[in-house]
């Protein structure tokens, strides 16, 4: 059985999440600004993904992350919301 198969490209999932300050840089290094780690990005990222296709994946099968290339290219400070 290959479950990859039956999960169509272009699949679409969404992942929000509040910033607070647990989720930044700051709360990690001090001398850093209050604004959303990229860490944190790439989880919320993870779970947009596994959201898009676990609907297709078989019963108590999950999806993990392999591989990444982003840029994190604004920063969001705490209380904004960001979505996958």
């Amino acid at each position: 059985m290959n479950p990859g198969a039956r999960i169509a490209v272009g699949a679409e999932g969404e992942a929000t999440t509040v910033v607070t300050p647990e989720l930044t840089v700051r709360h990690f290094h001090a001398e850093m600004p209050a604004v959303y780690g990229t860490p944190f990005l790439i989880y919320l990222m993870e779970i947009a993904a596994a959201n898009a296709i676990q609907p297709n994946l078989p019963a108590g099968w999950v999806s993990v992350g392999v591989d990444v290339h982003i840029r994190h290219l604004a920063a969001t400070p705490v209380g904004r919301t960001v979505t996958a």
